[in-house]
């Protein structure tokens, strides 16, 4: 048997909800749909029903930057105020 020793840090569930604002729930979608990775630890369940893993702190970090994006005014303003618009009633 290969062992297999990683230095990524690890993180929990909870941990990762909190660093993308979401909740734990939408964790374990993203988890499911494999824009996260997760790593579980241990076959049995927790008395409480949830699954022991946790979550590779750079795929939270790469999740974040793919994430990102500029935005570009395609008018050409300037990030200024917003020019008044002549409403007459």
């Amino acid at each position: 048997m290969v062992v297999r020793m990683d230095t990524e840090k690890m993180i929990t569930r909870t941990e990762a909800a909190a660093r993308l604002g979401v909740s734990v729930r939408t964790v374990d979608r993203y988890i499911r749909q494999g824009r996260i990775t997760a790593v579980q630890y241990s076959t049995a369940h927790k008395p409480d029903g949830s699954n022991p893993v946790r979550i590779r702190e750079g795929s939270v970090r790469a999740y974040i930057a793919a994430c990102e994006v500029t935005v570009s005014d395609p008018a050409g303003h300037d990030g200024g105020p917003a020019p008044e618009s002549d409403t007459r009633i």
